[in-house]
């Protein structure tokens, strides 16, 4: 009460021509101490709240705790952004949209087990040995070696598409058959090529009728 009165005090004395004070009380535990002009009606106000009480330990540390636990939305459920390298826990919002048809929430790209052999782009999204191949710009005449390696990938190429095809049914999600097509994938000892190629979140590409190519497996 003395600092408030001293502040008070102090204000009266700059401005002479205010004549009184009031005092108001405001919920919860704030006095509002206002100084109202004779001749100009703007009031002063000073805001005085009673001490916070000391913070517990489980209180302090509630920062660190919801920072360090902030849901991922790589790890859940969320939509694709930024060309499928990102996530977001709204639906895109300022999308030119031309029809009705709206994108759905993906789920967390499937992991591949050790022992598999990666491409570049597997860690980079970036196919790098691609872009730099010679066989951009010319055909290469293949040894038997290399040719032995081409059958090989084309049957679990094969073997992989006809599981996918026997998933397919009414009301089965893409998502589903993404799973189908990655767990048959990794079982052979290979990886599964769209995963990742230019930050593509999943192992195939599949999407409802509605959408036109290179669909992201979704909830539908």
């Amino acid at each position: 009460m003395l600092l408030l009165a001293g502040l008070l005090q102090g204000e009266q004395e700059l401005r002479k021509d205010w004549s009184f004070f009031r005092l108001s009380i405001k919920p919860p535990n704030r006095q509002t101490f206002s100084v109202l002009s004779s001749s100009q009606p703007r009031p002063f106000s000073l805001f005085l709240s009673p001490p916070s009480p000391p913070k517990s330990k489980k209180q302090a540390a509630w920062p660190q705790h919801k920072a360090a636990h902030k849901p991922d939305p790589l790890t859940q459920w969320a939509y694709a952004t930024n060309k499928g390298s990102g996530r977001s826990f709204s639906a895109p919002a300022t999308f030119p949209w031309t029809g009705k048809l709206r994108p759905e929430k993906i789920g967390p790209s499937r992991r591949v087990p050790e022992g598999i052999a990666l491409p570049d782009y597997a860690t980079s999204s970036i196919p790098f040995s691609e872009q730099e191949s010679k066989q951009q710009h010319s055909i290469p005449i293949r040894n038997e070696r290399e040719i032995a390696k081409a059958r090989a990938a084309c049957r679990i190429g094969r073997e992989v598409l006809d599981e996918a095809a026997r998933a397919v049914r009414p009301g089965v999600t893409t998502d589903e058959l993404d799973r189908v097509v990655h767990e048959a994938t990794v079982e052979r000892g290979a990886y599964p090529s769209p995963l990742n190629y230019y930050s593509f979140p999943k192992s195939v590409c599949t999407s409802v009728n509605e959408v036109v190519c290179h669909g992201i497996p979704d909830a539908r």
